[in-house]
């Protein structure tokens, strides 16, 4: 503990616990910096801005059968002239890997 005490002495330039107080005030300044601030919530923005995009992006379910996932294939339908999605499935999960 002395060493740590000589430690905080010699980085802080002031003797005692007047050092640790220091360091300890540099720390909390530090990690709310880091993770841009608190709300009032408690929670950072960033994590309530992720949050809300994934409540906003809620993939539907997409249980196809064979048949119906070869419909998805990226080429211009026939009835509406615009391109169909691509959907890949891998191992039973289907994702949109549309442009």
């Amino acid at each position: 503990i002395k060493g740590m005490a000589q430690w905080c002495e010699a980085v802080t330039g002031v003797e005692g616990s007047s050092g640790y107080i220091v360091l300890l005030v540099c720390t909390v300044i530090g990690y709310i910096w880091i993770n841009d601030g608190f709300q009032s919530n408690g929670s950072t923005s960033k994590q309530a801005a992720a949050e809300e995009e994934e409540e906003e992006e809620e993939e539907p379910l997409r249980n196809f059968t064979i048949k119906q996932l070869r419909h998805f294939d990226g080429t211009v339908d026939e009835n509406t002239d615009e391109q169909k999605k691509v959907y890949l499935s891998v191992a039973g999960t289907v994702f949109d890997v549309s442009k």
